[in-house]
């Protein structure tokens, strides 16, 4: 299924980025504090969003057109990269900035996750539902063992500056490989309900 092995290729190099992200991110926080607290408070931040937002972003699955609402998940992950790898290059990163990207990324995913597993069945058909996402289940799982030892490599080699660099590059991917998707229209509900009445 073409359609799919464009968001299959997507969600491998958009996980790479976000376990390449994670490991990093804590080196950072580490080698800036020296602090395991808050190395933990950092990270742990990520979850929030997930707690608050993850009834929402089953509504925009539902409402809206996943394959663009995915491509737009990921403009924000691209742009706080990008601006976090420039304000390393300068040396001009506080640990407030480290929160507040760990928060805009943490929402970002929350929407990530819940569009990409869903459009799963949108390219498809239902008979082969389980095996893609058991597909994607390994893209993940995949990217969740070597993203992080990419990630220490990559420290080394170019240092953690140029490895945000990377994530906002492979997170852009999955913008592109997102628009490159077909999928046809979804029959609109004969009611319409509310967000809160959906979320419920």
């Amino acid at each position: 299924h073409r359609d799919f092995r464009w968001l299959w290729t997507g969600v491998f190099c958009s996980t790479a980025g976000h376990w390449i992200q994670i490991a990093t991110l804590g080196w950072v926080v580490y080698d800036m504090t020296g602090s395991g607290t808050l190395l933990g408070a950092v990270l742990g931040a990520r979850g929030l969003p997930m707690l608050l937002m993850a009834p929402l972003s089953g509504v925009i699955a539902d409402r809206y057109d996943r394959r663009r609402m995915l491509a737009v998940t990921q403009i924000p992950l691209v742009a706080i990269s990008f601006v976090l790898a420039l304000m390393l290059a300068l040396e001009a990163v506080q640990v407030w900035h480290l929160f507040v990207f760990t928060l805009i990324g943490g929402v970002s995913n929350v929407f990530d996750r819940t569009l990409r597993n869903t459009l799963v069945f949108d390219l498809v058909p239902r008979a082969e539902a389980a095996n893609a996402v058991a597909l994607n289940t390994i893209a993940f799982s995949a990217s969740r063992a070597l993203g992080p030892a990419a990630a220490g490599l990559l420290i080394a080699w170019i240092g953690p500056a140029w490895n945000f660099a990377i994530q906002g590059l492979l997170y852009a991917s999955l913008t592109a490989t997102a628009l490159m998707i077909r999928t046809t229209p979804r029959v609109e509900p004969s009611a319409k309900t509310s967000a809160w009445s959906d979320m419920r």
